[in-house]
């Protein structure tokens, strides 16, 4: 991964509710389908444990929306279209980047997660895997508040340190394509280049490649540093 998409950012949208069933769910990268349960109080204080170093970006650093579609291009290591058609149990994984000799004899720290495959309809952005490879890692546990099978949307991925899924950062790497105007996960408008439509928002993607220059985070407009 880039420096920053260092493990998939915490998108814990709404409650944890239960999983749903099995059918139709898509293996994480180990294979690995069982979801052992684990305390919200563990997964806030491995969030809290997490720093801006090689371990992950810190939970506390809030970063903006895109002040532009060239901005979004900019931040971003792929950006595609397409469906969501699986996803997994939820499974707990260590934080990307972990120092195992840190933690001495005590438990490892896990965060739950789960996994959700991509249908590409349009690679807008190829950073040269995600044609191979489009599955989303998302922290939490599946519920009704997250993408579901069968949502389009338009994805600004980072590639997680493991090269075998990517993330996003925030609402806005998750841009809702239905039949009304596009918008972020979180419901927001697009507040940038006076985008609404996704005929549009495609084309600026687009029209923004030759100029794109890859920003790490610490480069990114945030509420903190």
């Amino acid at each position: 991964m880039n420096p920053g998409w260092l493990f998939a950012i915490i998108l814990l949208i709404g409650n944890m509710a239960a999983c749903q069933s099995n059918s139709g769910r898509a293996k994480p990268p180990d294979g690995t389908t069982t979801s052992p349960n684990v305390s919200m109080e563990t997964v806030r204080r491995v969030e809290r444990s997490l720093s801006t170093s090689t371990s992950g970006l810190s939970p506390s650093l809030i970063y903006l929306s895109p002040e532009s579609v060239q901005d979004l291009v900019n931040r971003v290591d792929a950006v595609v279209v397409g469906k969501i058609t699986f996803f997994s149990d939820s499974i707990q994984e260590p934080p990307y980047g972990l120092d195992l000799e840190t933690t001495g004899d005590r438990p490892v720290p896990n965060i739950l997660v789960t996994y959700y495959e991509i249908e590409l309809e349009e690679i807008l952005l190829d950073d040269g895997n995600v044609s191979s490879n489009a599955l989303l890692r998302l922290a939490g546990r599946h519920s009704p508040s997250y993408p579901q099978v069968g949502e389009d949307y338009l994805f600004a991925l980072g590639v997680n340190p493991d090269s075998k899924s990517y993330g996003v950062s925030g609402a806005w790497g998750l841009i809702i394509f239905d039949d009304g105007p596009v918008r972020n996960f979180d419901g927001t408008p697009l507040e940038y280049d006076g985008v609404t439509d996704r005929a549009t928002l495609t084309s600026l993607v687009k029209s923004s490649l030759e100029d794109r220059a890859k920003l790490p985070p610490l480069e990114w407009p945030s509420r903190f540093r």
